[in-house]
């Protein structure tokens, strides 16, 4: 069964990638697949964004969170003392760094820096969980990211330390 969260996001991933495509950023049918079908969502259940000129914290319980959730825009995922200390990448941006990765089947990938994890359900998703690996120093983020990556069906190795 379908919830009516599930519904508006699949419709929000799709108007997401339409501006992506309309942009010029997105021109790959197989990035354009991957990104209807890896939900970003639950990789950021709460954020910190400027929300009318204002820094605001949101939350799932927020009305505008989901439509905030599929913006292009980057998410504080993490603040410090004030500072953003991690973050889910705008979307546009993930994706000309993913294209410019060259991504291949049959590749692998390291990824430094798991952050919420998204980008490695992308990966996951365009090449197989099994030819992603993703390091993160923060073990908080890492443990978070795991946990999300599986509940929605990915498993890449979640690496965690310092170098």
């Amino acid at each position: 069964m379908t919830t009516h969260t599930e519904e508006r996001a699949t419709q929000l991933r799709t108007a997401l990638a339409d501006v992506l495509e309309d942009n010029g950023q997105l021109s790959d049918p197989t990035w354009r697949k991957v990104f209807e079908a890896v939900p970003r969502h639950p990789f950021v259940p709460e954020f910190w964004a400027l929300v009318g000129g204002e820094q605001r914290h949101v939350t799932s319980a927020d009305a505008d969170w989901l439509d905030l959730v599929y913006s292009d825009d980057a998410l504080a995922t993490q603040l410090t003392d004030g500072v953003a200390t991690s973050s889910s990448t705008a979307p546009g941006l993930m994706l000309v760094m993913l294209q410019a990765l060259d991504v291949a089947d049959g590749r692998r990938v390291l990824e430094i820096a798991t952050g919420t994890g998204y980008n490695a359900a992308l990966l996951s998703e365009r090449l197989g969980s099994h030819q992603v690996v993703t390091a993160e120093v923060d073990p908080v983020l890492a443990r978070l990211a795991g946990s999300r990556l599986r509940r929605c069906g990915y498993t890449p190795l979640v690496q965690v330390g310092r170098p």
